[in-house]
């Protein structure tokens, strides 16, 4: 790495302190995200009956789970009640020894 006088950086292309920042992205401008993608078409309506797509995904997978598919039952059940919450049994044995000092406290006196 070279070290020029706008960015201070050390052999392993750090940068030191009191280096100002770069340009970077200009603010108020903003990635679209695949979250928000799918948000806005699970809002819309696909027949134009006023029914949006995730009525319709929500109202297939409550009929699946009604015909017995177990995997859509849990995810629906998880996903309005939450996760069962396992509990863990753990084995312990605790030993506790008894040790005199009145022997130990008057050798060490000599």
């Amino acid at each position: 790495m070279t070290d020029s006088d706008d960015y201070k950086r050390d052999d392993l292309g750090r940068f030191g302190q009191g280096t100002k920042p770069g340009p970077g992205r200009p603010s108020g401008i903003h990635t679209p995200s695949l979250m928000a993608a799918l948000r806005r078409r699970f809002q819309e309506s696909e027949d134009g009956d006023g029914r949006s797509i995730a009525d319709e995904i929500a109202r297939e997978m409550v009929q699946r789970a009604l015909n017995g598919d177990a995997k859509i039952l849990a995810m629906l059940w998880d996903r309005l009640e939450g996760p069962v919450k396992q509990q863990i049994e753990q084995d312990q044995i605790i030993t506790i020894e008894r040790i005199s000092s009145k022997g130990k406290a008057d050798d060490d006196d000599s």
